[in-house]
């Protein structure tokens, strides 16, 4: 037995071996709606999400450890860092960042560290691919040898700039002085904005949206609304056609950023028949994994006749039911007429 280790078996001896078992954190990146590749630095020193994950031990017994810890993504390991001869005569280590793990830059001990380049090829544009992000840290008790002790923790990337809009549809004749508006995204915020589409002052509906708003909102936490249900609104003018589109507001890396969708026209009408008329259409031109999201508009609608699902009538509680199953895979819809 070398000097070293004769020094570490007397401390140890001295301080007794009945030592709990030790305590790994880890902490986590700070919560945005979306990341950018470049936060997390791949080619660099992980300067972004790999400075805000960082990993602290404690409880220790005097010894020498190592300590290995990995980011991984879909299974794959995406950074990764060891850390090795780690002389312990303190309870505690670190906390020490995944990005001074990775570039072996742990002040005073030795380490090596890799990035995953192919991972790079699996990203398209320039934000970090939506899914599950796991940070795994493991301790290796040297001396004394005792068992590994790992732990791991996941955060959530999802990139939410889409917006997809649902109704009204485009082109859809509007019978209600306060329509619905629905959409699908996962941000967390949403602005919209309705305008009036004058075709003699405007030459598209792009320039009509920039125009003076008949009503614009912030909505948050969720993918519908009623036109004037959240501050102030121009009452809508019969025969009048108009523009709306849905923008995804963001807290991202890089400041608030706004991803919009695309845009959509309808015509406000007093006309009695309206509604039917347009539930029939929009029917007709949905699939049925947009059909999935229907029965939350059903109740703005007011219908007096009989919906049949593959020729056989039904009640409007039982379409509900079967626009639920048809969500989950369970029904497929032949035909769907409005009488």
């Amino acid at each position: 037995m070398n000097t070293r280790a004769l020094w570490l078996g007397l401390l140890l001896a001295a301080a007794g071996l009945a030592q709990a078992q030790p305590l790994i954190q880890i902490t986590l990146p700070v919560a945005y709606d979306l990341y950018f590749v470049g936060d997390l630095d791949p080619r660099g020193d992980l300067s972004g999400v790999g400075q805000e994950i960082t990993v602290q031990v404690s409880n220790l017994a005097l010894g020498t450890y190592g300590l290995d810890v990995e980011l991984s993504y879909g299974g794959t390991w995406l950074a990764k860092g060891h850390v090795d001869d780690i002389l312990v005569s303190e309870s505690q280590l670190g906390p020490w960042s995944l990005a001074q793990i990775r570039a072996a830059a742990v002040p005073g001990f030795n380490g090596s560290g890799d990035f995953n380049d192919a991972f790079l090829e699996q990203i398209s544009g320039n934000a970090l691919p939506s899914g599950v992000y796991t940070v795994a840290a493991t301790l290796t008790s040297i001396l004394p040898p005792l068992p590994p002790v790992s732990t791991s923790s996941s955060f959530i990337i999802n990139d939410p700039r889409r917006v997809d809009l649902q109704s009204p549809w485009d082109g859809a004749v509007q019978s209600m002085a306060e329509p619905a508006f629905s959409w699908s995204g996962r941000a967390s915020n949403y602005l919209i904005k309705i305008c009036e589409f004058d075709r003699e002052r405007h030459g598209s509906p792009q320039e009509a949206l920039e125009g003076e708003a008949m009503w614009q909102t912030l909505v948050p936490g969720q993918t519908s609304v009623i036109y004037g249900a959240l501050g102030s609104a121009r009452p809508l003018q019969a025969g009048r056609q108009y523009v709306w589109n849905v923008e995804a507001v963001l807290n991202t890396t890089s400041g608030h950023r706004q991803y919009a969708s695309a845009i959509r026209t309808f015509t406000f009408s007093q006309g009695g028949d309206a509604p039917e008329q347009d539930l029939n259409n929009l029917l007709g031109g949905l699939s049925p994994s947009q059909l999935a999201g229907l029965a939350n508009l059903l109740e703005n609608y007011r219908l007096n006749g009989t919906i049949l699902v593959d020729g056989r009538p039904v009640s409007l509680v039982e379409f509900e039911g079967s626009l639920q199953r048809i969500a989950s895979g369970e029904l497929n819809i032949s035909s769907i007429r409005i009488e």
